[in-house]
């Protein structure tokens, strides 16, 4: 019979596991990844941690006091910010 495109790019994926098609997903991936991590402008570490001592010990109860502060702090809509432009002198 006669080979039409359809037929041909049938046996070119068949033959090759589509791995032309897979790579070029992968690398489609990637390259957003790489985009977004280029253009992101945030923190790359978080400004608050909790738990722990910088030892390695953890303590639970701390680390639960700590949760429950931050969920304090989220219900009352805190922000911990200090606005551009402020003072420290308290008239």
């Amino acid at each position: 019979g006669d080979l039409t495109l359809d037929s041909t790019t049938d046996i070119i994926l068949d033959a090759d596991g589509a791995l032309t098609v897979k790579l070029e997903a992968w690398r489609a991936v990637n390259q957003m990844y790489a985009t977004a991590i280029q253009n992101y402008q945030g923190d790359w570490v978080p400004d608050i941690i909790m738990g722990g001592d910088g030892t390695g010990e953890i303590n639970g109860g701390q680390t639960y006091v700590d949760f429950l502060l931050m969920k304090l702090a989220r219900d009352l809509s805190l922000d911990l910010d200090v606005p551009a432009g402020a003072t420290t002198n308290a008239e």
